[in-house]
């Protein structure tokens, strides 16, 4: 009789035990499961997010583009004229050109020799001009008043992006963000061609400043307590709730193992 106790015991342990395994197990697979649900969830919203707020990032560079590349086709169009052009309506157009949006910080038009007016010579020893007369301003308002600056002087043919890459490319270009002695904010520029039967003739470029886009970003929290931030084509931190980090290249931020998977990615422009 005892001998029989001892085995019911023994197989209703057993059956407990193996019970406790199959609620274990069974309990782990649904903790899994919802991990994976939670976390194909979160992936998903932040696809929709990062969606949604990336074409708001788009239409604000395509505002500055499509100004751009209106004032290349004004240039043009004036070109077509050279004995009617006096530069000082080149230099109001640049002014009505930057007042189009607030964003706007300043827009420079720069000509190669004589494409403006066909008259470089007339304007030799000049200062507000190139060294031999050549056309090429920027335009920007500093506190409230209305600043121009010569621009070849600084040689854009042979140290600036904004003015060699359409000039290589004949497309526009958006440059890499940066910060100035002039301004404190993080500002882009976009630079179009203007381009006469085929031929390279000068550049059309738009600074802006990128600060709605930090505004942006302070009001995007997926799942309540992530964060987003903006990262440009090279990886460089745009905007960031943590403003430490903006200007520096995000793949700091990244496990080794991961950081060209990541940049190449942003490059390329997958998700």
């Amino acid at each position: 009789m005892f001998k029989n106790m001892r085995i019911g015991t023994k197989i209703a342990l057993s059956i407990s035990a193996l019970m406790i395994v199959i609620f274990v197990a069974f309990t782990s697979l649904i903790v899994s499961k919802a991990r994976e649900s939670s976390i194909q969830q979160a992936q998903n919203l932040a696809g929709e997010m990062a969606g949604r707020y990336g074409n708001e990032v788009k239409g604000i560079i395509e505002k500055a583009l499509d100004a751009s590349w209106a004032g290349a086709a004004a240039i043009l169009s004036m070109t077509e004229y050279k004995e009617n052009i006096h530069r000082d309506m080149v230099d109001d157009f640049i002014k009505s050109l930057t007042e189009v949006d607030s964003m706007f910080f300043g827009t420079q038009i720069v000509l190669q020799p004589n494409e403006l007016d066909g008259r470089d010579a007339e304007f030799v020893g000049n200062e507000k001009y190139g060294p031999n007369g050549e056309y090429g301003q920027y335009g920007w308002y500093d506190g409230g008043t209305w600043k121009l600056a010569e621009m070849h002087k600084n040689d854009p043919n042979n140290t600036r992006a904004w003015y060699m890459i359409p000039r290589d490319t004949k497309k526009a270009v958006l440059t890499e963000p940066y910060t100035t002695t002039i301004v404190p904010e993080i500002m882009s520029t976009v630079s179009v061609p203007i381009l006469k039967n085929g031929k390279f003739i000068g550049v059309v470029g738009i600074d802006f400043v990128l600060g709605s886009f930090e505004k942006m970003v302070k009001d995007i929290h997926p799942m309540e307590t992530g964060y987003a931030f903006i990262t440009s084509n090279e990886g460089y931190c745009v905007a960031h709730p943590d403003k430490d980090v903006v200007t520096k290249n995000i793949a700091e931020a990244f496990p080794e193992a991961v950081r060209n998977e990541i940049l190449n990615d942003i490059k390329n422009g997958k998700t």
